[in-house]
């Protein structure tokens, strides 16, 4: 069929209207995006490396200790079972035993990991994994999410999970985003494939590939992905700072402010919601005051100093200062709690999957929903009324 005789569903163009005027142009665009690399600042990429890595060798002396001391007051030390065998049949030819004392914890592995929750902090499993391929036997999970729920607890695996899952968020930022130092010795082609951007750079600039997502159409990046870059931690932040432009030029970051919550007002006809926009607030911010009464602008100038927004925190409040206090990360953290709540609400989210998502007892996250349905009363209410249409007509709609 001729994409000039096929129109699109809904819409007055045709697709080959579509495919000349947007698909061919836009491949231009990204053809030039990805010759011309995005430039890097170097020195400053390979200032932060140290500093990660002391984080996880700090982790790691923890762990070792740790590992240690219950080994030795439990009397017992790890061994795999191939390991406890081989040594048996040694100990029965009169040959001595190859494993004879604690080794170094290897936090990579989940047969060590497995051993030091289960065995040694006689943790309760929460879930279990595949079964294996060999054995056909699921061993119990210590995936992010689990060891989630064991951080929220009062055990004594509380501060172990929550340990891991720094260590796993610090390594794959390290992996990921800042790698090991090239050789200088190695050609390009060869550093390529290495982990971190560091060896996938080439006179300071990286190389990554752009294409649309089969799905929604938005634009992907691989080889590295430069989308995906974490943005709440402090670390996170610093990795992005690594990105610049030339001089004479700017990174311009272009985006829907806050879309899908001015469509929740909308939907809700909340008027608390629809007055914040309308007054050009954060209306993340203005959730968090109206939540944890606590004054708008106190929050407004920590997500200003957050986001380094420095002209304007100067212009609109005055200030210079361009380090977060404690009370201000503290506003922070309420503000983040209130922006996954309000999205989290929009999809469904209840209070257990919150209480993961934020890190938190149950019984808080209950606590935190309620205080947001009371700051917006006419959400609970949409909230309610689609439920109710949903159980009578069978049926939910878009407007």
């Amino acid at each position: 069929i001729r994409l000039s005789q096929y129109e699109l569903d809904g819409s007055s163009i045709s697709a080959w209207e579509l495919y000349s005027e947007f698909f061919v142009p836009i491949q231009k665009v990204l053809r030039e995006m990805m010759s011309r690399g995005v430039q890097v600042d170097m020195p400053f990429l390979d200032s932060l490396a140290p500093e990660i890595q002391q984080e996880i060798s700090q982790i790691e002396r923890w762990f070792q200790r740790e590992w240690t001391y219950l080994q030795e007051k439990k009397q017992t030390f790890y061994i795999t079972k191939s390991e406890r065998e081989e040594d048996e049949a040694r100990v029965a030819r009169g040959l001595p035993a190859k494993v004879t004392g604690i080794r170094l914890i290897n936090l990579d592995s989940h047969l060590q990991l497995k051993y030091l929750f289960f065995d040694l902090l006689e943790t309760k499993v929460l879930e279990y994994g595949k079964p294996g391929k060999t054995t056909g036997l699921r061993a119990p999970s210590l995936r992010k999410e689990v060891l989630q729920e064991y951080a929220s607890g009062e055990g004594p695996e509380s501060i172990f999970a929550e340990k891991l899952l720094q260590y796993r968020a610090l390594s794959k930022l390290y992996n990921t985003y800042i790698g090991d130092e090239p050789d200088a010795e190695e050609d390009y082609s060869s550093q390529g494939d290495t982990k971190g951007l560091r060896g996938k750079v080439l006179h300071n600039r990286i190389y990554t590939n752009f294409k649309f997502g089969p799905v929604t159409g938005r634009l992907a990046s691989s080889g590295p992905n430069l989308m995906n870059i974490p943005a709440r931690t402090d670390l996170g932040k610093k990795v992005r700072q690594a990105f610049i432009a030339k001089p004479g030029c700017l990174l311009v970051v272009a985006d829907y402010a806050q879309l899908e919550m001015r469509l929740f007002a909308h939907f809700a006809e909340e008027p608390r919601m629809i007055q914040a926009i309308l007054d050009g607030r954060d209306l993340h911010c203005w959730t968090a005051s109206l939540m944890y009464d606590v004054p708008y602008d106190d929050i407004m100038t920590a997500k200003l100093i957050d986001d380094q927004e420095w002209q304007r925190l100067e212009s609109e409040y005055g200030i210079t200062d361009q380090s977060l206090s404690a009370i201000q990360k503290e506003y922070m953290s309420l503000r983040t709690a209130a922006k996954t709540i309000g999205f989290g609400l929009l999809y469904g989210m209840g209070p257990y999957k919150l209480s993961q998502s934020l890190n938190i007892g149950y019984e808080k996250s209950k606590d935190y929903i309620e205080k947001f349905f009371k700051a917006y009363p006419g959400v609970r209410k949409w909230i309610d009324n689609v439920h109710r249409e949903c159980l009578e007509t069978h049926t939910v709609w878009t407007f």
